[in-house]
């Protein structure tokens, strides 16, 4: 009804009231949520009962980006390859106002050194996990504003991203792939709850496991958290927890029955929430895992705070920076990122 009485309006009319509601907004604040990521070595993944302990300040924050202007950090994935520890994330670049896919790298996965932006889009990228399959690298970011899951390979591994194929057609959220017993699945995130595809290969076709969607709840424990965990013959998937705010919390679920026809889990665990800290204070809802070679595990997680700041102040930010970049300005180049001091585990129990 509102779209019609707006399409029959005169266009003065449209335009006088777009100004009414923008200056209404002038005066009132705007809240934005600046998430950071912190990785970490631990003796053990976080399966079983164990939850994660925040105990120091992130590894990258957005001013650690310098190529881009970021407002956020968040989504992290780790490849560990060569000796090289490499962890992909969403950078949400205030110019573009979209989310375009960044790059660090490590040694020991304490250090870290910002690269650039490995991959970007004419459409928002978040959410790339990145993998190994044979001698060939992947990446499936979020691509929903695009309506597709896409399968990207690099041609220049960790750079020259290009799609290889198309997995589904449609508006799925932070698809999340792993192989078990001799089949590829994926779990993906809708607005009708979590989806739930297989593959007999990475490239065959994908269909819809018949109990699919395996949970309808689409605020608690249904979008994807990060990489699914197949540790000592067990598998842990895990799960965004809406409540009362997006990025609040983030909980596990061990699946105790897949196979082409059933599907079973547990009731969820709290793995992830807000800490102390000021950097993840409000919340956290994302994890990734990787065992090294030496059986320590590396822990990627996102974290955030929310910052509340007049709008007024907010756009003309935007809009300077956008003016500069169309300049010819660019972000100082400070690659380096300091090491951070104290520790990041996990505990036991809830």
């Amino acid at each position: 009804m509102l779209s019609y009485v707006l399409w029959t309006l005169p266009i003065d009319a449209v335009c006088l009231l777009a100004v009414f509601f923008q200056m209404r907004r002038i005066g009132k604040p705007i809240e934005t949520y600046r998430w950071s990521i912190q990785v970490h070595r631990a003796d053990a993944p976080l399966a079983s009962s164990a939850r994660l302990s925040i105990r120091r300040d992130p590894s990258l924050r957005p001013e650690d980006v310098t190529d881009v202007y970021a407002e956020t950090v968040a989504d992290p994935f780790l490849l560990v390859d060569d000796n090289l520890t490499y962890l992909f994330f969403e950078v949400y670049n205030v110019v573009t106002e979209k989310g375009e896919i960044g790059l660090a790298r490590s040694r020991d996965g304490e250090d870290w050194t910002y690269d650039r932006i490995a991959l970007a889009e004419p459409f928002h990228l978040s959410y790339p996990q990145v993998f190994k399959s044979g001698s060939a690298y992947y990446m499936i970011p979020e691509s929903v504003a695009d309506h597709r899951v896409l399968l990207y390979r690099a041609r220049n591994f960790p750079y020259d991203w290009e799609v290889e194929k198309v997995l589904l057609e449609g508006d799925y959220v932070d698809s999340s792939l792993f192989q078990y017993g001799g089949r590829w699945w994926m779990f993906s995130g809708s607005h009708q709850g979590t989806h739930l595809f297989l593959a007999d290969s990475l490239d065959g076709e994908w269909k819809e496991h018949p109990q699919s969607p395996i949970l309808r709840d689409t605020m608690n424990n249904a979008r994807p958290a990060g990489r699914v965990l197949v540790h000592e013959g067990r598998i842990y998937r895990y799960a965004q927890h809406g409540e009362p705010y997006y990025g609040h919390s983030a909980y596990r679920f061990r699946i105790t029955e897949l196979t082409e026809q059933s599907y079973r889990e547990e009731a969820g665990e709290l793995v992830l929430e807000g800490g102390a800290a000021p950097w993840n204070r409000a919340g956290m809802h994302h994890l990734d895992q990787q065992q090294l070679d030496s059986g320590e595990w590396l822990i990627a997680a996102d974290g955030h705070s929310i910052r509340v700041t007049p709008y007024l102040k907010w756009r003309i930010r935007r809009l300077r920076l956008r003016l500069y970049v169309r300049w010819g300005g660019r972000p100082s180049r400070r690659r380096a990122i300091r090491p951070r001091s104290g520790g990041m585990g996990s505990r036991a129990g809830k």
